[in-house]
């Protein structure tokens, strides 16, 4: 099976499709992301316990951009992932409801792409 996009091409374009496959490739690498900043924010935080406040709080705040970065193009790529199956990417709101969002969060691993073109775009997936 062909992608419908290279895993690391359009993370901010809130525009395209993504299938299920480069959807979830791109999920490993943005926990990859997060979990790195975890470390170095943990790392950030026991160097203030230890006393060096200044290297801890260059630490942690270092780890600010790398989240930003990681949350606007989770939206991105949740939009195109959504379009891949025929729906307009503002569904990826569906995402931030209490206890149905975290559902439809899941069933994007799981939802088939739409074959062919869609109003979204063609798809390389026949």
């Amino acid at each position: 099976n062909q992608m419908s996009k290279p895993v690391l091409s359009d993370l901010f374009a809130f525009s395209g499709r993504r299938n299920r496959q480069s959807y979830f490739l791109v999920g490993l690498a943005q926990f990859a992301v997060l979990i790195a900043s975890s470390i170095i924010a943990f790392v950030g935080m026991v160097c203030v316990d230890d006393g060096f406040d200044i290297l801890g709080f260059a630490l942690i705040l270092s780890v600010a951009p790398a989240i930003l970065v990681t949350i606007v193009s989770s939206w991105a790529i949740g939009s195109q992932r959504v379009r891949d199956f025929g729906h307009s990417g503002v569904w990826i709101l569906v995402c931030v409801l209490p206890y149905i969002g975290w559902l439809f969060a899941l069933a994007l691993y799981f939802i088939p792409s739409s074959k062919g073109t869609n109003k979204y775009g063609a798809s390389c997936i026949e």
